[in-house]
């Protein structure tokens, strides 16, 4: 069935182009037969360059000669360039322009006029001939009476002029009569010759009317039926393109169930494996936590016993720090003993210093007594060397109470140390048995969520094996959703290929209608 639309679409198709190309031809080859304004206004512009070229180049070799002087060639130039340049400049400006005939009629009539009545040949009348048939080419009744009537004119004129100046001998008669015979059949022909052109124009044209009529009916008739045709087939391409949208649906919806389907066999191969695994890891979990049970046990009883050490090392460092104070108190003792000693080495120097000052003055008054102080100055001497010795033993005294204060700021240095030692051990101690009192209720709770984690461990195993059976069931199901949807997406491409091939066939119909629709 698809083939017999096709070669009936093809077949009415080529029909009606073969016969639409015959009409065609057939206009083409009418009209062609006709000038145009711009063809005539280029074989104008050519020929009349060519006329005044020539022209030119002749009374150049006049004036070359003799026979005519430079300035009537300048003014012979002059009125034969400025028309050809304004002819030219209207021709590039518009080929087909209507004023470039008029320019043409215009200004030769000047130049024609000046030719004739200055020429010293019996002949330059025949140069109108020439430029006349620049105007047959146009086809218009009016210009080719207009230009014949006015070369039939000027050359009638030009001859009475001469005959009423004597310038006609006998002898130019002949002449004379040969040039108004000539521009008056020239005139009449040319009449003649514009009305045979219109005629066929006119026929031409007759029956170019007729051709474009029946080519408009045919045109019409084609146009109604391409119309039809677009709207039916505009119509199917609608059903086809829905049904198209629908059958892509199907198929990609199928598509998806099947892609789905496999995904979903997979990914149950693969949560029963990942059960599997979980299985294996509760059991792993459940031995686990059995042993940090176990563990925890053992870590409490020994928390406990740490609890009990840093007790008993508290009460320790509080005795040692007790004695520490006691011994800085007895140093303080010692210290003030010192310094108490230091005062009575003082005031021994002081009376040692005063026993010799003495025993000085008294060796002066026994020298000033002479002889009856002598005895006197041995006392003296005996008591000077007293206080000698009494002040090396002060001096003895003093280094020895130095040395021992000098210590005791030692040991007092020491024993401070060891108090403020003891004061951090006993904030340390304090604040580590603060800790195991937080790691036995920390212990504590740990014990209580292991037990529950062990209770939990045993519920996630049943469910785990619940899951298991649940998936093997779906396993089961989905290998026969994904054994039907398989024998459906096939259904769904082969209905895909079938509204695709149908599709182009519509768009070929439709091309075809939209190009006899164009043809109108």
């Amino acid at each position: 069935m698809e083939e017999n639309i096709r070669e009936a679409m093809t077949a009415a198709h080529d029909n009606m182009q073969e016969k639409m190309q015959e009409k065609v031809a057939e206009v083409k080859n009418t009209l062609d037969s006709l000038e145009g304004t711009s063809r005539a206004n280029r074989f104008t512009v050519t020929g009349y360059t060519i006329y005044n070229v020539t022209l030119l180049a002749c009374y150049l070799v006049e004036v070359i000669k003799g026979s005519r002087t430079g300035g009537y060639f300048a003014i012979f130039a002059v009125l034969s360039i400025l028309p050809l340049a304004a002819i030219w400049i209207v021709y590039k400006r518009n080929p087909a322009s209507e004023n470039l005939k008029r320019i043409l009629i215009y200004s030769y009539a000047v130049f024609y006029t000046f030719t004739i009545f200055t020429t010293v040949s019996p002949v330059a009348f025949v140069y109108g001939a020439l430029v006349s048939l620049f105007v047959i080419v146009y086809g218009q009744k009016r210009l080719s009476f207009g230009a014949a009537g006015g070369i039939f004119l000027l050359n009638l004129i030009h001859v009475i002029y001469m005959a009423a100046n004597g310038m006609i001998t006998s002898q130019d008669l002949p002449n004379v009569e040969i040039r108004i015979g000539f521009t008056l059949l020239f005139a009449l022909f040319m009449v003649m010759a514009t009305n045979v052109i219109i005629s066929n124009n006119e026929a031409k044209m007759k029956a170019i009317t007729q051709e474009k009529e029946s080519v408009s009916a045919m045109l019409e008739q084609i146009l109604e039926i391409s119309e039809n045709m677009i709207g039916d087939i505009l119509t199917v391409s609608e059903k086809m393109t829905t049904l198209e949208d629908s059958v892509t649906k199907t198929k990609a919806s199928m598509e998806e169930v099947t892609n789905g389907t496999n995904d979903t066999a997979d990914s149950v191969q693969s949560q029963l494996l990942k059960t599997e695994e979980i299985q294996q890891v509760i059991e792993r979990v459940e031995h686990v936590s059995d042993t940090i049970e176990s563990d925890m046990d053992e870590a409490s009883e020994e928390v406990a016993q740490g609890k009990n050490k840093i007790d008993e090392l508290i009460s320790q460092v509080e005795t040692s720090d007790e004695a520490s104070k006691k011994v800085a108190t007895e140093l303080d003792k010692l210290t003030a003993y010192a310094s108490q000693m230091q005062g009575i080495v003082d005031i021994i120097g002081n009376i040692t210093d005063q026993t010799s000052l003495l025993s000085l003055n008294a060796s002066i008054e026994a020298a000033r007594v002479g002889e009856a102080g002598k005895g006197f100055a041995v006392v003296a001497s005996e008591i000077s060397a007293l206080a000698d010795q009494t002040q090396e033993a002060t001096v003895n005294i003093a280094e020895l109470i130095g040395n021992i204060s000098e210590e005791l700021t030692e040991v007092v240095n020491v024993v401070s140390y060891l108090i403020d030692n003891n004061k951090l051990q006993s904030i340390a101690a304090t604040e580590t048995a603060s800790s195991f009192e937080t790691i036995a209720s920390r212990t504590q709770d740990i014990h209580q969520l292991t037990e529950e984690l062990t209770g939990l461990v045993s519920s996630l195993a049943q469910s785990n094996e619940a899951i298991v059976d649940s998936i093997q069931t779906i396993s089961a199901a989905t290998e026969e959703v994904t054994a039907h949807s398989s024998v459906t997406l096939e259904s769904s491409e082969e209905n895909s290929s079938i509204v695709v091939e149908v599709g182009d066939i519509v768009g070929e119909l439709q091309a075809l209608a939209e190009r006899l629709s164009a043809l109108s």
